[in-house]
């Protein structure tokens, strides 16, 4: 395990890792300014309306008026902000048919509701959720395919999934690997024309001029200062995207299993993992009751579990297994206008099952979160969103760095190889040529 040895690693990792980096860092690029792509192309309508002097409805008037408007959807996630300058827009999905046991099919994923009056203004298309064809390519569909190629190289079943996995899984052991190679040996270099004392730079000394890019000199040294300097500099973040795509590809095979080793419990495990009905049915409660309801038991419970309740975000009901699920901004949120806090309750009865923050409850709920939340750019507002795209191309440019490197050295080494043969040939005696 010397250090030649783990040169080696990181050059034949990192080159079968480039092209995959490549697409993912750009495609993950545009992902962070999704919407406003899509406003810009014209492949999503904006959600910005005229302000009306006239009061807003509620978001139960507005469920209420989408029930009446596709009345063989189901409505099973309820945003409950209203916003004076922007539609309203909820999700559907086909309901079961009682006739046949199967679900409606239905060719939409989401209405948008004028906020003062309830009236459609236009239904969203299955393109703009991910779920519709890639092909052909279309203003509608661009993004679609930026995302399937980010999260499956656009690869139908799971194959796609379970490459960017063992790729993310290469990536984020290389990036230590990366760190390592930074580090400078432990042999002093002298420094010509000093005294003795002073012909030996430190240690840290050495590696601080790793982390400054330089211009000057040839073409390798260029890229290779660049190369070491750029993943100095970014390695945190680096290693935030390689771990957190591990969490997004290959969940339950790697990533928790991973975390349980530190005694770290799994994002989400508590407020999913309920049992589920013998059979799915809907609440008795009611929406407007239910949201009454789980306000009243973020209340109760806040000073219990010391949270401090903020706004409601939204409400969820699963059928599968008979629970609301009221989410607020909380002071265990990120960010203000993220959920931090989940009330899960019955859906008859109103009685609590669970209360779930995803920050402060556990280590492991809290670093999912963060990583996750920062790999998708879902917090701090646009700053983080401008940081998020030029790491996607920090990437693409150390991905084509290290190939330059590796281009430079093997035509450096071939040289050198037909450099000594010919001197091998002229030094032989003439009896021997």
């Amino acid at each position: 395990m010397t250090r030649p040895f783990w040169v080696r690693l990181h050059r034949w990792v990192g080159l079968a890792m480039t092209a995959f980096l490549i697409i993912t860092a750009l495609t993950g690029s545009l992902l962070a300014f999704k919407t406003e792509i899509n406003e810009a192309i014209g492949a999503r309508p904006s959600p910005h309306i005229a302000v009306q002097d006239k009061p807003l409805l509620d978001a139960f008037a507005l469920r209420d008026r989408a029930v009446m408007l596709e009345p063989r959807g189901e409505f099973g996630q309820l945003p409950l902000q209203v916003n004076a300058d922007r539609v309203f827009e909820i999700q559907v999905y086909g309901s079961i048919d009682p006739s046949t046991g199967q679900r409606h099919e239905l060719d939409y994923a989401a209405l948008q509701l004028d906020p003062y009056s309830g009236e459609l203004i236009r239904r969203i298309g299955r393109d703009s959720f991910g779920q519709g064809p890639l092909w052909p390519i279309t203003r509608d569909n661009v993004m679609n395919l930026a995302y399937a190629l980010h999260t499956r190289l656009a690869i139908p079943g799971n194959a796609g999934v379970w490459t960017l996995g063992i790729v993310a899984i290469a990536w984020t052991l290389d990036c230590f690997v990366g760190f390592y190679l930074t580090l400078p040996q432990h042999r002093l270099a002298p420094t010509m024309g000093l005294p003795g004392h002073a012909r030996r730079r430190s240690w840290l000394g050495r590696w601080t001029r790793a982390w400054a890019p330089s211009f000057r000199g040839r073409t390798y040294r260029i890229h290779f200062k660049l190369h070491t300097a750029a993943s100095l500099w970014t390695w945190g973040m680096l290693l935030v995207f390689a771990w957190s795509s591990v969490y997004f590809q290959l969940g339950q095979q790697v990533y928790q299993p991973v975390m349980s080793l530190f005694g770290m419990r799994p994002i989400m495990e508590e407020l999913y993992n309920q049992p589920d009905l013998a059979k799915p049915r809907p609440p008795s409660l009611s929406w407007r009751q239910a949201a009454t309801i789980g306000a009243q038991l973020a209340a109760e419970r806040a000073p219990i579990e010391g949270f401090l309740p903020m706004q409601p975000l939204r409400l969820q009901y699963d059928e599968a297994t008979g629970t609301f699920i009221y989410s607020i901004a909380s002071s265990r949120s990120p960010a203000a206008d993220s959920p931090g806090t989940h009330i899960v309750f019955d859906g008859d009865t109103g009685k609590l099952w669970k209360v779930f923050h995803i920050t402060g409850q556990d280590g492991g709920t809290t670093f999912t979160s963060w990583i996750a939340l920062l790999h998708m750019a879902q917090i701090w507002g646009l700053p983080l969103r401008i940081f998020v795209c030029s790491m996607g191309l920090v990437i693409t440019l150390l991905c084509v760095t290290g190939v330059t490197i590796w281009l430079k050295k093997r035509k450096a080494r071939r040289n050198s190889m037909q450099q000594r043969t010919r001197l091998e040939v002229v030094t032989l005696p003439p009896e021997s040529q």
